[in-house]
């Protein structure tokens, strides 16, 4: 928490009520910093990290909407590699994000050939859709490295990250 007000008002204005060398007759602030909360906090769970991996597709595709599939998709493979499993993750949500932004099309089918905690390689069917029928909840401007983890326990794989919508 930070210990700054949720609102700050701003001007360069002395004492004096001169701002820039000029002196001002109403000394309205030129800007106002406000908290806001514009963030998802994306958690997800799966016995292996094949299933969290898909999981994580779902849960991005359910924040931003619904969609409205406009034909059968091509075959694409998708082949990543990373430092450590958070990355990788992040990694994997951000390629999905850059298709559906870029390329207006969903990831379905994935079948991975290699996953692992720093490399994955799946073939995907990069499916269209229609942007008119659609329904869109939010927009996810990006994929975060905020409260980024992959933890994996004795019988599930978990992990949270935050969308920037």
């Amino acid at each position: 928490m930070s210990a700054w007000p949720a609102t700050a008002w701003c001007c360069p204005t002395t004492s004096r009520g001169r701002r820039n060398g000029v002196a001002m007759a109403d000394t309205k602030p030129d800007f106002e910093i406000r908290d806001h909360t514009a963030d998802v906090l994306l958690f997800v769970r799966g016995a292996d990290l094949g299933t969290l991996f898909r999981n994580a597709l779902a849960g991005l595709y359910a924040v931003v909407g619904q969609f409205a599939v406009a034909g059968p998709g091509e075959s694409a493979t998708i082949e990543l590699s990373a430092g450590d499993a958070e990355e990788l993750f992040h990694d994997w949500l951000a390629e999905a994000l850059f298709r559906l932004e870029a390329h207006r099309c969903v990831l379905r089918n994935v079948r991975f050939e290699t996953v692992s905690e720093t490399a994955v390689r799946a073939q995907v069917d990069a499916v269209p859709f229609d942007r008119q029928r659609s329904e869109f909840d939010r927009e996810v401007k990006a994929v975060t490295y905020h409260e980024l983890a992959v933890t994996r326990t004795h019988d599930e794989w978990t992990a949270s990250v935050v969308l920037d919508i």
